[in-house]
């Protein structure tokens, strides 16, 4: 007599609840742990050099309506029918398809692809030798951003079919080895379609969206001290799919060049006191003061008054003796206050000590006086 079930049986996290009644006894399949690999990655190297950028995100449709099921006949003409955890699975190995070849976003994060995984085929049954034989099959859809008005978010400008079918010895108590590697091998046939296909992977790089330009905000003209002055500006890029590291390094040195033309100073330093990436945006901000170059350089904080601010020393004029470095700086300092305010500080403190990051040749710390 066979056994029915109810349909919207749902996964719970980290165990799988197998519904079947043989001889009036429910059982239970265990999740294999480590996961079973059956694949050597996704990784296609072609696309990856070229994709790695594109933002992709995954969606699964009709996963809901109907689960794969063992279906094996039994030594006294029973039939057991056992729910698979097929989603969780073909999720992951989709997730980290889209990952190794792409850059794979959330819900949150803006997509230039979504690909829509939807399950075509997937018999799932016990042969006489014992083992699970299984077949499975997708389809694929790429579907495509438009920013064009009245027309949806997305729009389908392709799709494929990606199938495999394997059979493997079943291990009691355990998830079918079969389906991690009926999934495993589609997915693999997936990427492997998409390489082969010179026009699909024009398509999709014509996806990507490249940096956008350094756009700048006004500059301001600061007092440095008696007849002494620097420019503070500030500056931001969207990364958009370029990578944030390339695009913060490729911004930094237009920033440099524009001001190296402007022929303000004889020679000029530029110190970045904000470089800041937001991931929600993908944007860099920058913030930097451009001043004349000097053995040592004041930039004073004239909201409190010029005592407190940033004070850089050139490396040369002291060897790399640390302690040395500071107490000269604290002295030139001390110095700069004689000449700016006719009176030295009673007390020079250094904070945040160290070499500048973004001018190798100079040292620099925040400094408090009183």
């Amino acid at each position: 007599m066979k056994a029915f079930f109810i349909q919207n049986w749902k996964c719970a996290a980290g165990a799988l609840f197998i519904l079947g009644v043989f001889a009036g006894c429910s059982t239970q399949r265990h999740i294999p742990n480590p996961r079973p690999r059956f694949v050597t990655d996704y990784r296609e190297q072609t696309i990856y050099e070229k994709l790695k950028r594109l933002p992709v995100r995954l969606e699964l449709s009709g996963f809901d309506e109907k689960l794969p099921s063992v279906d094996s006949e039994s030594p006294i003409g029973t039939t057991a029918y056992e729910l698979l955890p097929f989603k969780p699975i073909v999720k992951r190995e989709f997730e980290e398809f889209i990952d190794t070849n792409f850059r794979l976003v959330g819900n949150d994060v803006k997509a230039s692809l979504v690909l829509k995984v939807v399950p075509e085929n997937y018999p799932v049954k016990r042969n006489p030798a014992d083992d699970i034989e299984c077949a499975m099959s997708f389809k694929v859809i790429f579907k495509a951003a438009t920013d064009e008005p009245g027309k949806p978010l997305f729009t389908q400008i392709h799709e494929l079919y990606c199938h495999a079918a394997v059979a493997y010895h079943d291990i009691e108590g355990l998830v079918p080895c079969s389906i991690y590697a009926a999934v495993q091998k589609a997915v693999k046939n997936c990427i492997k379609q998409i390489a082969g296909d010179a026009n699909l992977v024009v398509k999709l790089c014509g996806l990507l969206s490249p940096h956008g330009p350094v756009i700048y905000g006004k500059s301001f003209e600061m007092p440095a001290g008696k007849d002494s002055y620097y420019y503070k500006e500030d500056a931001k890029v969207a990364c958009n799919d370029d990578e944030p590291v390339e695009v913060k390094n490729w911004a930094m040195q237009e920033i440099r060049n524009r001001w190296s033309h402007t022929r303000l100073f004889n020679t000029s330093c530029m110190f970045f006191s904000r470089v800041e990436f937001i991931p929600d945006e993908r944007v860099w901000m920058f913030n930097y003061d451009i001043i004349e170059r000097n053995e040592f350089i004041v930039i004073p904080d004239r909201t409190m008054g010029g005592y407190t601010g940033r004070c850089f020393l050139d490396c040369t004029v002291v060897t790399n003796d640390v302690k040395r470095a500071e107490v000269y700086m604290k002295n030139r300092l001390s110095d700069w206050f004689q000449d700016e305010k006719d009176h030295r500080p009673s007390k020079v403190e250094l904070l945040n000590f160290h070499k500048d990051e973004n001018n190798s040749g100079f040292r620099m710390a925040e400094y408090k006086c009183r």
